[in-house]
């Protein structure tokens, strides 16, 4: 067996093994996380309302991640099935990227390589890459079915821009009669845009992408909360279900990032299946035994939802954070009646609570 192939085994044996230890909600696992999100830096060439403030005043607050840096944060990468190579920002900004990317297609043959961008600096040498590599996912963030809306919603006069890049990575991939990328259009749903999600998925199926995925807005800070459609969840529920429709019948793959139908009041976010309860439409939460978030400084969290810094890969082998206390906490807690804070934020729970 030559040592591609014994990376390979590897990982499929890891990810075998953490399927057995997630199912007996084990608290120390033998297991590796197998879900990783690496970070890339977080500078961004959009202002996107929903997210961050990123006016000039804050610039100096966005950085690259070094590639020196970057190498120093993989060694989760020898068990993981899948990795994030994206931060919280435009990863093809960071000129360091190509490398990046290069360094884990070569270095850890078989995993599955998710790239979130913007689309605006997906240009040939890009595409070509992209359609040279197997096994890549590229999420696209659009948000917006026509230029206007994009403008008003980024900050920045760059739809047309985007969906031609779209097109052109999509008539290479009918060239080359391949299926990587996965091309995916990703939609934050807030107040302003929520109409255009029928038009949206109409937009993904004439440039014939693979999937939309609606995404909850999160709540960065309170700031954000005025964009929120908790207050609206009747008519985003509807304008749902009308998408759904248009996906069905246009052949497109609508996925929710978390339940489909907004909750009342106090939460924002979707319920699964119409037919199914939704106290009991959430399944147990395995995160903490899977995935493992890296910010640009080491830090490790558990997902979107939580800013608990779970350890720091800067400082400690992956061995020691992924059963130190903390972990071992959320694995304790997060499928029992005490509920960690930051786990009473997540929509899912909040789905089996109301």
């Amino acid at each position: 067996m030559n040592s591609t192939e014994t990376k390979i085994r590897v990982r499929e044996e890891n990810n075998k093994l953490n399927e057995k230890e997630r199912d007996l909600q084990k608290e120390i696992l033998k297991s590796f996380p197998v879900n990783v999100i690496l970070p890339t830096g977080t500078k961004c060439n959009n202002r996107c309302i929903f997210c961050t403030d990123r006016s000039p005043q804050t610039s100096s607050h966005y950085s690259d991640l070094s590639f020196d840096r970057f190498v120093r944060l993989c060694e989760p990468l020898e068990y993981a099935t899948s990795v994030g190579l994206y931060g919280w920002g435009e990863p093809l900004l960071n000129p360091d990227y190509g490398r990046m990317f290069d360094y884990v297609v070569e270095n850890f043959p078989g995993i599955e390589i998710t790239v979130s961008t913007n689309g605006i600096l997906l240009n040939g040498e890009w595409i070509e890459k992209f359609v040279s590599c197997e096994n890549i996912s590229l999420n696209i963030s659009l948000n917006a079915s026509n230029a206007k809306t994009y403008k008003l919603l980024a900050q920045n006069d760059q739809f047309d821009r985007i969906t031609e890049n779209i097109q052109k990575l999509i008539d290479l991939k009918k060239k080359e009669n391949t299926n990587s990328p996965e091309i995916v259009l990703s939609f934050v749903a807030i107040k302003e845009n929520i109409i255009e999600l029928p038009a949206f998925v109409r937009l993904a199926s004439r440039l014939g992408v693979d999937r939309v995925v609606v995404q909850d807005l999160i709540l960065l800070d309170e700031n954000l909360r005025k964009h929120s459609l908790t207050l609206y969840a009747e008519f985003a529920k509807s304008i749902f279900l009308v998408a759904l429709k248009t996906a069905q019948e246009s052949g497109v793959h609508l996925i929710p990032f978390v339940p489909v139908y907004y909750l009342p009041t106090d939460s924002n976010s979707f319920v699964e299946n119409e037919k199914i309860d939704r106290k009991v439409s959430a399944e147990l939460c395995i995160e903490p035994w899977i995935y493992l978030r890296v910010s640009s400084e080491g830090e490790a969290k558990l997902c979107c939802y939580s800013e608990e810094v779970l350890g720091n890969l800067n400082y400690e082998r992956i061995a020691d954070l992924w059963n130190g206390e903390k972990y071992r906490y959320f694995r304790r807690k997060v499928n029992s009646d005490d509920l960690p804070e930051d786990c009473k934020k997540c929509p899912k729970k909040l789905g089996m609570t109301v």
